[in-house]
């Protein structure tokens, strides 16, 4: 869930505000010329065009392009879930068949979500994803809830359980000797983690983007050195766990639901790139 608000729709709402309050001054200051006799209205228009061309200048740069976009979905979906949630998928459905199950009803249920999203947004070309469309659908309570939610409580979550398993697998090379990575270790490498990312957010949203890329590359890379391992394993003869996939199944629905919990989150990130949507060249694409 990496979660960019849209602070473009403060701003714009401030603008909607200042247009509405000139638009009254308008329509007042015109009742009191005409009713003490004079014609001229320039000062209200003067007024007008201040704020048109203030609004004008409230824009986000649209520097995100097809692959940059289709880089930041893949590279946000393919993050640290994907490394941390198949052990405890396996461990809370008891078999490799039911995960594999557990795992193909959740890809449907992320593609509908992601195809419902791309809909959403090109008929609402507005950043903000979840909280421009809340508002959009059910009024500015509701999205304020939702925002809440996701700054305080969602979002920073899935930041820290990514930036911790990032310093944890970067550490564990260089510290074989250790039986566990230094606890204090691992919190200080997600922290500069945390720095660089922000820092590089910062400097600005097209080199945030292509930075994404190159990761997805390289997320994308070590997928398929484990796929390929993993099929050499099995041309070795090492099938015992296929013959009986659904051996050991457990059928308790807490379990079951907790599984897929689990793969949600491996999943979690198709719905990023409509946070940016005003920052797309192009969102029909």
């Amino acid at each position: 869930m990496n979660k960019n608000k849209d602070t473009s729709g403060l701003a714009n709402n401030a603008v909607t505000g200042h247009n509405k309050s000139s638009a009254a001054i308008g329509k007042m200051a015109s009742i009191t010329l005409t009713s003490s006799g004079y014609k001229s209205i320039s000062e209200p228009k003067k007024i007008s065009s201040n704020i048109d061309s203030r609004a004008e200048l409230v824009e986000l740069k649209k520097e995100v392009g097809i692959w940059n976009g289709v880089g930041i979905i893949a590279g946000t979906v393919i993050g640290s879930g994907i490394f941390v949630s198949p052990g405890s998928v396996v461990k809370y459905t008891g078999s490799i068949g039911m995960s594999l199950i557990v795992w193909l009803l959740t890809g449907i249920m992320a593609m509908c979500g992601a195809l419902c999203f791309a809909e959403m947004g090109t008929m609402i070309p507005k950043s903000g994803g979840e909280y421009t469309y809340i508002l959009e659908a059910f009024g500015p309570i509701p999205a304020f809830l939702d925002l809440w939610a996701t700054l305080f409580i969602a979002g920073p979550a899935a930041r820290a359980i990514g930036l911790l398993t990032f310093a944890t697998y970067t550490l564990q090379p260089f510290l074989q000797e250790c039986e566990t990575v230094p606890y204090w270790a691992v919190r200080l490498v997600a922290l500069a983690l945390l720095w660089i990312v922000g820092y590089i957010n910062y400097v600005g949203v097209k080199m945030g983007a292509g930075l994404q890329s190159v990761f997805t590359l390289l997320k994308l890379l070590a997928l398929i050195v484990i796929v390929i391992f993993g099929m050499l394993h099995l041309a070795r003869g090492n099938v015992e766990n296929l013959l009986n996939p659904m051996e050991g199944t457990v059928t308790s629905p807490f379990s079951i639901a907790t599984a897929f919990y689990s793969t949600t989150y491996a999943y979690a990130g198709w719905d990023t790139l409509n946070n940016m949507t005003e920052e797309i060249e192009n969102p029909n694409k």
